[in-house]
């Protein structure tokens, strides 16, 4: 139960530019003792009263706390209150002395006189008509501040987000919401529209309010971006926004075909599960970089005449082959070939298939002939791995095309290219339209661009199907590597990937002595399953391989609900795996607690902190600041008002492991989970383990997994834009 506390501030411990501060407050009544409070709030000094609302909690090192929720009130009432506020240095003009004589002379009204008669304050010896300007500037100024905060929490938005928008907007924001509270879903990342409709039922606009049908169908469409798709076919675009918003379906129709006209959505073909193509609504900004992925791509092909010397280097590479290149199959040595000759290819092939290899081989000759080269995935592990098998640099996208986080652009772009005439991205399967798009812009005419990547893996996370768009579209040459090598002939990880991904249930022997990187243990529910599963991490793998749990053991879980699902499975993880103890600092934040040493993992691209979706880090430290994290050999100082995109990585989601590999992957199975029991989730986690496949639960709900080869198919553009852009077949050297 909420608790309301008033008093005056003692000392500011710490305020930090977000607003988040650690204050020591002289309660009053019941209490009548110095506290301390937690929370975010508008500028604070001592003196000023508070007016707060929160709950009491037990910080483990610094004891009992007040952590505030809400922000209520910092005006005084009382002559006193007034005068240790007007003391506290607030007011230019007002110092302790001249806050003394005014509380004085007008004692109860003081604020009264500020607001209304501050003629009034020329009788008070030492203020002249100067000093009087001076003063009433900034008594406007701390005025407004403090008055726009508190109507923004009268309309129901939380101080944290308070203090957000006005430190952004300034005084601004109350006329920009009184217009139009829509107006926060586009100005404000990741202030989502039924949040912005509650605001604005608070303030009693009308569900047929214009923006309002607007910012219903945009969030309509955003909520199919999450799930993959770049457009939604109109009729369940306009069905589905009618329901959000209560709106009969004419209404919807007419404010899309408004919204058409404007360029804010964007009417235009895409291609359907089925395969059949449908006029669809794209937003506009995912259209054009969908778009953009199409052209920059035909730009490429369409310059015949690159940079790189593709006959003599083919010769070079057949006649004095590397090392590495000795032990290529003639599909391998066909696509190097194909990358070499063509300004676009993509390279494609499951486990174990030589993708490695060929790119090693490639890169090698690349060096050898002195072709700048650029590498790159996008996912700092994918890069790190990268560089690990070529034996060269490889960096992310992002880091690749310089993120500046004051302009939320990069730096390279068709304006600025990247002096480089070889580009190969890796794990393309995980590239988004939008990323791409960025990408291609920076690659140079005459540049060449070979993609790598497993078609058969999830998609990316984010709104696209770039990897098997571009591969349908029959525009870019393609090498499919199908042959599994003889190193990996041995392995079953690498045959029951195989073998998963034509619907075959995995080959699991008995015999250790057979088998000792693919392993079954029977579990029967679901609690059962969760015990098996710590057992193993915790105990028997690292016993009998010499695995560390933290570092070289993933868990992966097909869904965060459940006794195995990602949520509860890390909860008791962390718990065995790094449990409290009292010289290890620790945070609560909501239901999660974050200590020194955890594994954790990061939800969304931060390109303000240079970390994306999917980045595993260790805690090294906990700061009065934030958390000091480790992400694959760089630190990175995060602060805590950023903790709701961070959460615990002991186990993650198979699609959240995309572009990751671990020595050991522990994967629980239940029919409870039915609707996430699909091919191609097992085939991506099997994929990711290096030396060790570990499968938990019961046989029938494996079965059930590699026989649904039901696949979400998304609703994607770049496959016809390919085909439209140019009309003509691009030829193909051989």
């Amino acid at each position: 139960m909420s608790e309301q506390i008033s008093g005056v501030i003692k000392h500011v411990v710490l305020q930090k530019e977000n607003g988040w501060a650690v204050v020591r407050l002289m309660a009053d009544a019941p209490y009548n003792a110095e506290i301390t409070v937690t929370g975010v709030f508008p500028k604070l000094k001592s003196g000023i009263p508070l007016h707060i609302e929160g709950d009491w909690v037990e910080n483990k090192r610094w004891g009992k706390q007040f952590k505030a929720e809400n922000f209520l009130s910092a005006r005084p009432k009382t002559a006193y209150e007034m005068e240790l506020y007007l003391s506290s240095n607030l007011v230019k003009g007002i110092g302790p002395a001249t806050a003394t004589k005014i509380v004085k002379k007008f004692g109860d009204q003081t604020f009264d006189i500020l607001d209304n008669h501050p003629e009034l304050l020329l009788t008070i010896e030492g203020i002249g008509k100067y000093k009087l300007k001076i003063i009433q500037e900034s008594w406007n100024a701390q005025k407004a501040d403090l008055d726009t905060l508190l109507y923004l929490r009268k309309i129901g938005i939380s101080t944290q987000m308070a203090v957000k928008l006005y430190k952004e907007f300034g005084s601004k924001i109350t006329s920009m919401i009184e217009a139009n509270p829509y107006i926060l879903v586009k100005k404000v990342r990741n202030f989502g529209f039924k949040k912005a409709d509650q605001i604005a039922q608070n303030m009693g606009f009308g569900i047929d309010f214009p923006p309002r049908i607007r910012a219903g169908i945009l969030h309509t469409l955003e909520c199919a971006c999450q799930e993959g798709h770049t457009a939604m076919e109109m009729g369940s675009l306009v069905g589905k926004a009618s329901l959000l918003l209560d709106l009969p379906p004419e209404s919807v129709a007419k404010a899309l075909v408004d919204m058409i006209h404007k360029k804010e959505v964007i009417k235009a073909p895409a291609k359907t599960p089925d395969g059949e193509p449908v006029d669809c609504i794209y937003p506009s900004w995912l259209y054009y970089h969908e778009f953009g992925v199409a052209k920059h791509i035909h730009r490429l092909m369409s310059n015949q005449d690159t940079f790189v010397r593709s006959e003599m280097l083919y010769e070079q590479h057949l006649r004095n082959p590397s090392e590495s290149a000795k032990k290529l199959s003639k599909t391998q040595n066909s696509a190097i070939a194909l990358a070499l000759k063509n300004p676009v290819t993509v390279l494609t092939g499951g486990p174990g298939t030589g993708k490695t290899s060929t790119l090693k081989a490639l890169v090698e000759l690349l060096n050898q002939a002195g072709v700048d080269f650029v590498l790159t995935a996008p996912t700092g592990r994918a890069a790190q791995r990268m560089a690990e098998t070529t034996g060269f640099k490889a960096s992310t996208i992002h880091r690749l095309l310089k993120y500046d986080p004051r302009t939320n652009v990069f730096l390279h772009d068709e304006k600025d290219p990247i002096k480089s005439n070889f580009f190969i991205i890796d794990e393309m399967s995980m590239v988004d339209a939008y990323l791409m798009d960025c990408l291609l812009r920076a690659v140079p005419d005459g540049a060449h661009v070979l993609m790598v990547g497993d078609a058969d893996q999830l998609p990316s996370v984010s709104a696209g199907n770039v990897l098997n768009d571009i591969i349908s579209s029959n525009i870019v040459p393609v090498t499919k590597l199908t042959e599994v090598f003889r190193q990996d002939e041995k392995s079953f990880i690498t045959l029951n990937a195989h073998r998963i991904n034509n619907c075959q249930m995995p080959v699991i022997p008995n015999d250790i002595q057979k088998c000792n990187d693919f392993f079954f243990f029977k579990a029967d529910d679901p609690d059962a399953i969760a015990n098996t599963v710590l057992e193993l991490v915790t105990k028997k793998i690292p016993a009998t391989f010499g695995f560390d749990p933290k570092t070289q053991i993933q868990v992966l879980a097909p869904m965060y609900r459940g006794d195995i699902g990602v949520d509860e499975l890390n909860i008791r993880l962390q718990e065995l795996l790094n449990p409290p103890y009292p010289s290890k600092k620790e945070h609560v934040f909501g239901k999660k607690i974050f200590r020194t040493g955890d594994k954790v993992m990061q939800l969304q691209n931060d390109y303000d902190l240079n970390i994306f979706n999917g980045d595993i880090g260790f805690i090294k430290d906990i700061t009065d600041k934030g958390l000091v994290i480790d992400f694959t050999g760089e630190k990175v100082d995060y602060p805590f008002e950023c903790l709701e995109n961070l959460t615990l990585a002991y186990c993650a989601t198979i699609h959240k492991s995309q572009g990751s590999e671990f020595d050991a992957v522990v994967m629980p199975y239940h029919e409870s989970y039915s609707l996430m029991l699909r091919k191609n989730l097992t085939y991506t986690g099997i994929t990711r383990a290096k030396k060790l496949v570990i499968l938990v639960g019961t046989k029938r709900a494996v079965a059930i997994s590699v026989s649904n080869n039901r696949v979400e198919r998304r609703l994607t553009g770049l496959e016809l834009f390919l085909k439209q852009v140019n009309h003509q077949p691009i030829p193909v050297k051989e």
